[in-house]
């Protein structure tokens, strides 16, 4: 069987708010799915322009999401960009740990892909009020205001130094969260077709198949998940995932068997 290739990625213009006309500080606000009640109050008293006026409207409200979507766009509050790029993104942060700590990432485009060709793998099973919620957003804004985090493999780092290498040198936004959380994020206007390259040679069913090593290795759901630095539940799902694609499911002893054999394991690495 042909692997499948690997994912679509693509540079945009795009649409993000003009630090001239707005605090960046007050206008940000945590993903949807975690801000509760009480939080979006506080979110929304801090700025008219902050994001949860936009990404968390009352049911039925999406129309007058889009209605000031358009007004921020005629006011100049948010700007388009005039060329399309990457963003590179650096999350600096205290750990529970009481270490500083810096995440980093890039936000671009993505293709979409039928789950069954396991480019793109989810990473948990989500309800379906909240996936029809943000389809309606959607329609009624033709903007996707919530980007999907997600990970990617890159041993060597190819992609991180060319985004790196090629952005610009002055951040275009900054911004420090009520945890104390600082963002910064830059233009990556050159350098795209390594991170396209990369990206698009990757086998993504190799990440199934690491992620299945490490619980054949270990027995261990919460130990993979460790091990693999991502949660327990989209262990769960990546082993779904192998039951689906080879008939055989590895939670089960004697099926597991048969996958250290096709997967050749030296017996060492098997409890």
């Amino acid at each position: 069987m042909t692997p499948p290739a690997g994912a679509t990625v693509r540079p945009f213009r795009a649409l993000h708010f003009d630090p001239r006309r707005v605090a960046i500080g007050d206008a940000i606000a945590p993903p949807f799915d975690v801000v509760s009640v009480e939080e979006r109050s506080a979110l929304a008293a801090r700025s008219p322009y902050n994001m949860v006026h936009l990404i968390l409207p009352r049911r039925g409200d999406e129309p007058h999401v889009h209605e000031l979507l358009c007004d921020w766009r005629r006011d100049g509050v948010l700007v388009l960009d005039d060329e399309p790029a990457y963003y590179w993104l650096e999350e600096r942060y205290l750990a529970l740990d009481g270490t500083h700590r810096t995440r980093r990432g890039f936000i671009g485009l993505v293709g979409i892909e039928p789950y069954e060709r396991a480019v793109v793998l989810p990473h948990e099973r989500v309800r379906e009020a909240p996936v029809i919620g943000r389809l309606e957003l959607l329609r009624a804004t033709r903007a996707h205001l919530s980007p999907i985090f997600g990970v990617y493999h890159d041993p060597q780092g190819r992609a991180e130094e060319a985004l790196v290498a090629h952005r610009d040198p002055e951040p275009m936004l900054e911004a420090s969260a009520p945890d104390g959380t600082r963002y910064v994020l830059w233009r990556v206007r050159s350098g795209h077709e390594t991170v396209a390259d990369v990206l698009a040679a990757k086998d993504s069913s190799g990440v199934l198949v690491a992620t299945l090593r490490h619980y054949l290795a270990t027995g261990s759901v919460p130990e993979t998940a460790r091990r693999e630095l991502v949660h327990a539940n989209t262990v769960g799902y990546r082993l779904g995932r192998v039951r689906d694609l080879t008939g055989l499911d590895p939670r089960v002893p004697q099926e597991s068997a048969l996958l250290v054999l096709g997967l050749g394991l030296p017996q060492e690495e098997v409890p």
